[in-house]
């Protein structure tokens, strides 16, 4: 069993779990959720890095997304530690979305910080992902 931390508590979880929560943050007065930040993890399989990690998810994303593009990909930190950042459009039902990602690895998972907009409202609200990553700090103990 490994002690679990939340931001309400903390648990003991058993040893073979993996943590895959998904943390979707939207401002509370958009009636219609027409932007979010999304902090997923995901375990990486065994020998895999940051890079590859990235590279495969990449390659998913063009046979999912209607007219995707892949605008910028390029490295940065994370609380000092490597990042990928890689932003990206497609078309959605709404319109044309934009995706901003930043991808770090810590301890055997990728912490993937995800900022999904529409595209015509990529700059009203790109300040609020830059914001979040600013102020983060791993958890290192």
């Amino acid at each position: 069993m490994s002690l679990y931390h939340t931001n309400e508590g903390r648990f003991e979880l058993p040893d073979d779990w993996v943590d895959r929560t998904l943390h979707v943050f939207a401002p509370s007065n958009s009636p219609d959720a027409e932007w979010n930040i999304v902090v997923s993890r995901d375990k990486l399989p065994d020998g895999e890095g940051l890079n590859d990690y990235v590279t495969r998810q990449l390659g998913e994303m063009p046979k999912a997304l209607r007219q995707f593009k892949m605008m910028r990909d390029e490295e940065t930190t994370l609380d000092g530690v490597p990042a990928r950042e890689v932003e990206t459009t497609w078309l959605g039902e709404s319109g044309t979305l934009r995706q901003r990602q930043v991808v770090a690895v810590h301890r055997d998972r990728a912490i993937v910080f995800t900022l999904t907009v529409l595209d015509y409202r990529y700059s009203q609200h790109a300040h609020v992902l830059d914001d979040m990553l600013a102020d983060f700090q791993f958890r290192r103990n």
